[in-house]
């Protein structure tokens, strides 16, 4: 816990300017499990909930919203890296043969 809460020392100048409530976060460390939201400065906590409308609501429980990105299609993706690749190595091997 000590090298933690150094560590965190060491990074809260950063951690204040993305409106992390520093202080609270590191009495929050004392508990355990650790809460799912982080303690915000108020100014911040303010802006995000302002934000929070314009948002679609989801029907996601929280490890499904946390790990989404796990569990998205990325065919289109893959099938343009290796389209991708295929033209490159194809320029390649005609520059190789001229």
């Amino acid at each position: 816990m000590r090298l933690l809460r150094r560590k965190i020392d060491i990074a809260s100048p950063y951690l204040n300017e993305l409106g992390l409530d520093v202080d609270s976060f590191i009495a929050q460390l004392e508990e355990w499990p650790l809460r799912a939201t982080l303690p915000l400065q108020s100014d911040v906590r303010v802006t995000v909930e302002s934000l929070k409308s314009t948002f679609p609501s989801t029907d996601l429980a929280f490890e499904e919203l946390v790990h989404k990105h796990l569990h998205r299609d990325r065919s289109e993706v893959i099938m343009e890296r290796k389209s991708a690749l295929l033209e490159r190595q194809r320029a390649r091997n005609s520059a190789s043969h001229s």
